[in-house]
């Protein structure tokens, strides 16, 4: 487990390195460790989120939630004698607009879109008000001097100091730095994706 106190100083004691220009960088370190981590990583629990509301009748679209770099599905909740989620299929917008020309159309949404990367596009346009839920990937609000622990550094700590290590070696032009701490963090990150795969296959077993 690290903190953002703790990171920092393992940054500077690694690089030997605690100059003021350099230490001015190391926010900048760890957000864009974060980020290679999201594009690298994007199935770790830390990326995962859940965005509920309500699909308007009559209306065809809606604001993409907050934050949302991917949808991984959409589903909305079906009234009857039994409640009954049910799961969206993707389409392209212009798939949309060619089956449903009239926003007029209206019935029980079978399918969604990206619009844009301000709005999500339900095809045939809601008939009723539906729940929704958009489970999606997103980057959660990173470490910092305001929030000293996240996922990745209680979880994860080396794979996130190994790429805070890389960032630090690249701002300092230190192409041998670069090239080891690439390597542990290459070989960290597999057997983490190892591990997640193997979560992510007990999730989806059944029954044992």
């Amino acid at each position: 487990m690290s903190t953002y106190a703790t990171l920092t100083q393992d940054i500077k004691d690694f690089a030997e390195n605690d100059d003021t220009e350099f230490t001015a960088k190391i926010d900048t370190f760890i957000v864009n460790a974060e980020s290679r981590l999201f594009r690298d990583a994007p199935f770790l629990p830390a990326f995962r989120a859940s965005n509920t509301g309500s699909l308007s009748s009559g209306t065809a679209t809606l604001a993409m939630p907050t934050g949302v770099r991917t949808i991984r599905s959409v589903s909305i909740t079906v009234s009857g004698v039994h409640d009954e989620d049910v799961f969206l299929q993707q389409r392209l917008d212009s798939y949309l607009r060619d089956v449903y020309p009239a926003s007029a159309t209206t019935g029980q949404p079978k399918y969604y879109a990206v619009q844009s990367d301000s709005s999500l596009l339900f095809g045939p346009t809601p008939n009723n008000t539906y729940a929704f839920e958009v489970l999606s990937n997103e980057n959660p609000t990173g470490l910092g001097s305001g929030n000293t622990t996240t996922w990745l550094s209680i979880n994860v700590p080396e794979v996130l100091l190994y790429a805070c290590m890389i960032e630090s070696c690249t701002f300092l032009q230190y192409a041998e730095g670069v090239t080891t701490w690439n390597a542990k963090y290459i070989e960290s990150l597999n057997s983490l994706q190892s591990e997640m795969m193997r979560t992510l296959g007990n999730e989806n077993t059944v029954g044992g």
